[in-house]
């Protein structure tokens, strides 16, 4: 999740108050979700659960861990029921097990998230204007009904889990068009131990394991087909929950963990990584990845039980893009460039990265329906690409890893088709460094643009070869970069100053420590190292 919520205000302008209190009997603005949806109508309801053996902390008073559950289902049309607006999302119900004041705190939180998703600032700094635009995206109708009576079928279950400073409802055109295609979706808060920020830890694995039991006993699933879906921090909740179950899941998706473009020696990503590790035996589902060209999938290789396949989309799809918050964003973003009078959603409909949003639902569709559902048709979907010279970047790459395999297939030198991220990576450790390094010259004059030649990646590569004592081979890869004036040192100081941001100073200092172990004259380096060293002793 992108931004960094550390509090939230209770700053609320006037305006979004009375949006909230009411819906709109008519709107012209159609969304999203109005694309491509299936043939059944929507449902939403939203209610409080009680998780009594766990505890929640909430201004200094303990009480039984709450849950907020939200559910998109198939439900009969009730035609005398308006359309859901995303300010509906947000009217928080009421419980009498619960402290009084939290739906009307979690509601402000979620409007503080929303505020820092939609326009990157807090309410409390938003210009009239923006006022106006937010306003905008609160009106926005879609096409489902609150409380409208379910269908008595049984349909597959899908938990979903949101990311890291994420509002509840991120990705609500994925859920209620996974509903119009005959699945129920379930979604929660996942509150922390103290906090209403998602936990995404221990926390959200009891919660999604209390849900799944819970929809098991009182909603309308099939117990045989179940499947969790999560974005960024979700997605690492939903392997680890994967890892830490019985196999009554049939399949994972993964909307890009972040972690997809790293490898398993980043300490970075280590309470995700090493948990999953230690339970491979329970990675057994099939699972769906998503990430950017740069990903290499170090981690989902090593799930050798599954049968996998790894999507990566162009890096103009950027995290947030994977949620449909992130697509209204841009929107709300090119609609403030614009100056003009259009809608918002007139911005939604010629946006490349909405049109690859829509495409990663319909892939996370035709998954579900080919593991859940068995439907042949959908696998389809699936057939494996390559690139092809000259590379179009703006078309996804399809990567399919049957189950017994941990690594790419066998790499053969073609002049027409270049070698991919998650081939260098394997090659890099397996095989001579000198034609590695000759391959990666010559394809360096026919495209620059692959994303092997991208700093990130080889900060991530060379990064990894010095963890796994490859020194030479490190050695190598960097002299090629710094030949080519790729920024790789620039990239390994930017790294470790971000992580010293995030208060990581242990990784902040040891990734530079690396690369002085390949470039030991390094001043520039050498004076990162010993700024972040006086920064701890002052600490």
């Amino acid at each position: 999740m992108k931004g960094c919520l550390r509090k939230y205000k209770y700053i609320i302008f006037p305006l979004v108050l009375m949006l909230l209190s009411i819906t709109p009997l008519c709107s012209q603005n159609k969304t999203l979700g109005y694309q491509n949806n299936g043939k059944y109508a929507i449902g939403f309801k939203s209610f409080w659960l009680i998780d009594h053996s766990r505890s929640f902390i909430y201004k200094n008073s303990r009480s039984s861990r709450p849950l907020l559950v939200n559910v998109w289902y198939p439900s009969i049309n009730d035609k005398t029921k308006n359309r859901m607006t995303n300010a509906d999302y947000l009217k928080i119900p009421k419980s009498g097990e619960i402290a009084s004041e939290l739906p009307e705190d979690y509601k402000h939180y979620n409007l503080e998230i929303l505020a820092y998703q939609l326009f990157g600032k807090s309410l409390g700094k938003f210009s009239p204007k923006e006022k106006i635009l937010l306003d905008e995206f609160l009106q926005l109708e879609h096409p489902i009904k609150r409380n409208s009576k379910a269908i008595k079928s049984k349909f597959p279950l899908i938990i979903y889990h949101q990311g890291f400073e994420a509002s509840f409802e991120d990705n609500s055109v994925l859920a209620y068009f996974l509903a119009s295609h005959g699945y129920v979706v379930v979604g929660s808060s996942f509150f922390g131990d103290k906090s209403l920020s998602v936990d995404g830890r221990f926390q959200s694995l009891e919660d999604i394991k209390f849900l799944k039991n819970y929809a098991s006993k009182h909603l309308n699933i099939d117990t045989t087909k179940i499947a969790f879906i999560g974005h960024s921090g979700g997605a690492q909740a939903s392997i680890l929950a994967k890892s830490n179950t019985d196999n009554t899941i049939k399949a994972v998706i993964a909307l890009e963990t972040t972690q997809e473009l790293f490898g398993i020696s980043d300490s970075r990503w280590e309470d995700f990584t090493k948990p999953v590790i230690q339970n491979l035996p329970n990675m057994n589902s099939a699972i769906l990845a998503f990430s950017n060209h740069l990903a290499v999938f170090h981690l989902y290789d090593l799930m050798t039980l599954a049968e996998r396949i790894y999507i990566t989309f162009p890096n103009s799809l950027n995290h947030n893009e994977y949620i449909s918050q992130g697509i209204y964003a841009n929107a709300i973003k090119n609609r403030l460039l614009s100056g003009g009078n259009k809608n918002l959603t007139d911005f939604l409909t010629v946006d490349n990265d909405a049109k690859n949003y829509l495409k990663v639902n319909n892939f996370i569709l035709n998954f579900l329906e080919w593991k859940l559902n068995k439907d042949s048709v959908s696998e389809n979907s699936f057939q494996e690409t390559s690139y092809t010279l000259p590379i179009d970047y703006a078309y996804e790459l399809i990567t399919t890893v049957p189950k017994g395999t941990n690594e790419p297939k066998a790499y053969q030198f073609d002049p027409n088709k270049p070698i991919q991220p998650r081939q260098v990576w394997y090659l890099a450790r397996t095989t001579d460094i000198d034609y590695l390094i000759s391959i990666l010259s010559y394809y360096y004059s026919k495209d620059v643009e692959n994303p092997i030649y991208h700093d990130l990646f080889g900060f991530s590569l060379i990064s990894e070869l010095i963890e796994e004592n490859k020194l030479q081979n490190a050695q190598r890869f960097l002299d090629f970069y710094k030949k080519r004036k790729i920024p790789i040192i620039q990239r390994f100081l930017s790294i470790s100053k971000f992580s010293l941001m995030m208060n990581k100073p242990d990784y902040s200092q040891r990734c530079l420590l690396n690369l002085l172990t390949i470039d030991p004259e390094n001043i520039q380096v050498k004076k990162a190292i010993q700024s972040i060293g006086a920064i701890n002793e002052k600490e």
